[in-house]
C-alpha cells in the first residue's frame, strides 16, 4: 500500500509540567544550543528552526502552542517548510490549478463552437504539474527528515531536563 507523506506532520506532546515551566525550559535550552536551533516565542506560541548555517531547501520549522491542561500542559503544533518555501509551494499550486481551470474552460468553449479543443490538454498537464510539485515537496520533506527529528528531540530533551 502506498503511504502518502503529510506536507505538515503534526506534533503532540503531553507534559506534566505547567505551561510557563515548559516555556522557561525551552528558552533555557535555546540559549544553550549554540545556534544549532533557533527559536522565537510569542506568548504561548513557539517557532523553532534549524540554525541558519545548516538550513537547506528541505529544512523544516516547528510551530507549536503550549496549552495549560489540568494537570500539566500539552504541546500541539506542526512541522512545516520554511515560510518562503511554503509560500512558493502554495503559489505554484494556485497557479497550476488556475491554469488548468482556464485551459479547461477555454477548451470547452472551443468544443462548443466546433473547433478542435486543443486547450483541453491544459487539464491533464495541470494534473501532471500538481504531481510534480507534490513530489518536490515530498523530496524536500525527505531531505529534512533528520532535522525534523532533531527538532522533536530538542523539545523532548528540553522538557526532560531537571531544573
Amino acid at each position: 500500500m502506498i503511504r502518502f507523506l503529510r506536507l505538515r506532520p503534526p506534533l503532540r506532546i503531553e507534559s506534566s509540567l505547567p505551561a510557563n515551566e515548559v516555556l522557561r525550559r525551552l528558552q533555557a535550552s535555546l540559549r544553550g544550543s549554540e545556534a544549532r536551533i533557533t527559536g522565537t516565542f510569542s506568548g504561548n506560541f513557539v517557532v523553532l528552526r534549524i540554525g541558519e548555517s545548516r538550513q537547506h531547501f528541505g529544512s523544516p520549522q516547528l510551530s507549536f502552542e503550549v496549552e495549560s491542561r489540568n494537570p500539566g500542559s500539552s504541546l500541539t503544533g506542526l512541522f512545516m517548510p520554511m515560510p518562503s518555501i511554503w509560500t512558493a509551494l502554495m503559489a505554484l499550486y494556485g497557479l497550476i490549478v488556475l491554469g488548468g481551470f482556464c485551459g479547461g474552460a477555454y477548451g470547452y468553449s472551443q468544443l462548443q463552437i466546433d473547433h478542435p479543443p486543443h486547450a483541453l490538454w491544459a487539464v491533464p498537464a495541470a494534473l501532471f504539474l500538481l504531481l510534480l510539485v507534490y513530489a518536490a515537496a515530498c523530496v524536500g520533506q525527505c531531505l529534512g527528515q533528520e532535522q525534523m527529528e532533531e527538532l522533536r528531540q530538542f523539545v523532548e530533551q528540553s522538557l526532560a531536563v531537571e531544573a
